[in-house]
């Protein structure tokens, strides 16, 4: 069984400076599609607002919970019973 990693306070940190920067990025980019007009049908910049949208989430998900599991991905520890006492 795979352990999930848990990050540092260093770590965290770093991660929630590179999320609030993606996030930046991202809404000048939705700035720059909606002021103009040409550049709504401009594939690479929705690929950077999305981008920058998931690298986000990601990144301040694992700043605030100090892992990047989800809650529905992590493994419960099973216990076996004591060698006496079959379940």
């Amino acid at each position: 069984m795979t352990l999930p990693r848990i990050y540092s306070m260093l770590e965290r940190a770093l991660l929630a400076i590179f999320g609030l920067l993606c996030l930046g990025a991202a809404l000048v980019f939705c700035f720059i599609i909606a002021t103009n007009f040409e550049t709504r049908h401009n594939v690479p910049a929705w690929l950077a607002i999305l981008g920058g949208l998931v690298l986000s989430a990601v990144s301040l998900k694992i700043a605030f919970t100090g892992t990047a599991w989800s809650y529905f991905e992590r493994k419960i520890p099973y216990h076996p019973p004591p060698p006496g006492e079959d379940a």
